[in-house]
């Protein structure tokens, strides 16, 4: 009888990329439920002003990305507006993962064949 799993664990650990991708999507998935799917919706709960809203849960997102220096913060801000505009007009985060998922593993990509983008 076959197995319900497409790949055994020694076939996934043997192959790092995998682990990465899946890792990345993982990651966008929780920073999306909370930055947009969370504190954006609670912020125009608060306060009823979807821009001033957006602006505060993209500058939360900027500042957690400090680690990556002002460069990587300041993208994450921009991204983290971007993010919020788009989430706010759609309705729906599914947009906003695929695009952060997106840009993610194009980062993740170009760092691992050398080929910074900043």
């Amino acid at each position: 009888m076959g197995s319900f799993y497409p790949l055994s664990l020694s076939e996934v650990y043997s192959c790092p990329h995998l682990l990465v991708v899946l890792s990345l999507f993982v990651a966008v998935t929780l920073e999306e439920l909370v930055y947009r799917g969370y504190l954006l919706r609670r912020f125009i709960d608060l306060w009823g002003n979807p821009w001033k809203s957006i602006l505060l849960s993209g500058l939360m997102f900027g500042i957690n990305h400090i680690y990556q220096g002002w460069s990587g913060m300041s993208q994450a801000l921009f991204m983290g507006l971007l993010f919020g505009f788009v989430a706010y007009n759609t309705r729906s985060l599914w947009p906003v993962i695929i695009a952060h998922f997106i840009y993610n593993v194009l980062v993740y990509t170009a760092i691992w064949t050398g080929n910074r983008f900043s």
